[in-house]
């Protein structure tokens, strides 16, 4: 391991046993590092790569979900560790690849979204790293493990814990196995954290405690952030139910790529299927009529996210033998402008028009209020990994202020932060917004009030 390097002298000393027992380099299927910001999980990663490369041959991934150019990748990290080891000689730095030039070790860099097919079809990997593993997906984890199928790979993985819903937070660190290595670090764990660092971590601790330990200690988002739902709000209960009245089938259209269509199927607060669909608009297509047919016996509103490729549903569907066909446009204006808001279960004096941008940033409130305080039901059919889903993807968008109002954080924002889709989460929001007993909640409805 890295012999003509002493690059232990360059890791973490309290990440000895991550690597190494009774004098023996550990072989494992999954190496996996997590915890807060500061905790040298990358450096970790990335100088130990530079000496394999340099000690042995070897060819390397690096992935991550998201990657448009080079600049995005650990690629100038993975540089900057060659020349902090005196190694600037011994490798070449291509514009798109590392390589060594007395062991012939490469280090290619990919974001698994863009590059999917070229992924599939590499061959020989020995280790491939994940970096930013919190925005992976299954779908990502599906088409990437597969690919690392050399006798002796190994998968390596760091992340900062994003949710409890999180893939790679759900396989590696809640359900545990034998073929992985496990472990949690944080910046007091670091010998080589500046002093600035410290400080600033420090003050967090101080101004926002709860904050402090999902930034720097690793915690998950318990939901103190400026989201419009947190975990401990979705209160899902299973129940056996027999569909009466209104089916309501909401859809959001995939725009291409890894992304997918998102469908919701429910009645009343009762989920009855939530489907990730492949394919194209007639895919989509087919489903959907397939799903409207199975409910024929049923008045059927059928809603869907009416901006891009999403304009087509309306068409398809126009002649269809639906109760209601009804569009929806994240910029329509708030409804019920003079109506009075809730926030936590409680009616405030906030009007909607002085609060909600448009009519998208309205629905997720005015839902995340509902879930605050009802109980929403799902069939026992659905399997647990989609109904985590959901919930992951509601958790994810910020409350963004714009011109003094409230909107949902926008898709290219969340892209930034390696969220690829929140495609379920607005189906959800679409599906909800529309339900009959919107209309007939006692009290004050969030969604009613001053009509």
């Amino acid at each position: 391991m890295a012999e003509g390097v002493n690059v232990w002298t360059k890791t973490n000393p309290n990440l000895i046993s991550f690597w190494w027992e009774k004098n023996k380099f550990r072989k494992t299927r999954y190496r996996v590092l997590y915890g807060g910001r500061g905790s040298s999980k990358s450096h970790e990663m990335a100088t130990v790569i530079v000496a394999m490369m340099f000690s042995g041959t070897i060819k390397v991934l690096c992935a991550r979900a998201f990657q448009n150019k080079i600049s995005e990748s650990v690629y100038a990290l993975v540089v900057d560790k060659i020349r902090l080891l005196g190694l600037d000689t011994e490798f070449t730095v291509h514009r798109d690849r590392i390589e060594s030039n007395t062991t012939k070790s490469v280090a290619l860099f990919y974001g698994l979204s863009r590059n999917t097919a070229e992924i599939k079809s590499l061959e020989g990997i020995d280790i491939c790293w994940i970096e930013e593993a919190e925005f992976i997906t299954e779908t990502h984890f599906q088409i990437l493990a597969p690919t690392i199928r050399k006798d002796g790979s190994e998968l390596w993985v760091t992340f900062n814990p994003v949710s409890e819903f999180g893939y790679i937070y759900k396989r590696f660190v809640k359900n545990k196995s034998n073929s992985s290595i496990v472990q949690k670090i944080n910046y007091i764990d670091n010998p080589f954290v500046s002093q600035t660092f410290i400080d600033e971590a420090l003050e967090v601790k101080r101004e926002d405690y709860e904050l402090y330990k999902h930034i720097y200690l690793g915690f998950v988002n318990s939901g103190v952030d400026n989201t419009f739902f947190n975990p401990l709000m979705l209160d899902f209960e299973e129940k056996d139910s027999n569909p009466y009245g209104v089916i309501t089938i909401a859809v959001d259209p995939s725009d291409g790529g890894v992304d997918k269509h998102g469908v919701i199927i429910m009645n009343e607060r009762y989920i009855i299927d939530i489907m990730e669909l492949g394919g194209d608009l007639s895919h989509l297509y087919e489903v959907l009529t397939k799903t409207i047919s199975e409910y024929k016996k049923h008045r059927i509103t059928l809603i869907y996210d009416a901006i891009g490729v999403g304009t087509g549903i309306g068409a398809l569907f126009k002649h269809s033998k639906l109760d209601k066909l009804i569009p929806f446009k994240n910029s329509y204006k708030v409804k019920n402008p003079k109506g009075l808001i809730t926030q936590h279960g409680r009616v405030t004096q906030l009007i909607n028009e002085n609060h909600h941008l448009n009519y998208k940033a309205q629905t997720w409130h005015e839902v995340s209020e509902d879930c605050y305080s009802n109980t929403f039901y799902f069939s026992k059919h659905l399997k647990e990994k989609i109904l985590d889903k959901l919930k992951e993807e509601l958790c994810l968008p910020q409350r963004i202020e714009k011109n003094g109002l409230t909107m949902v954080e926008p898709k290219k924002e969340l892209l930034k932060r390696g969220v690829s889709s929140t495609n379920l989460a607005d189906a959800f929001i679409m599906c909800v917004s529309n339900l009959s007993y919107n209309k007939t909640k006692r009290g004050i409805s969030p969604f009613t009030q001053g009509a």
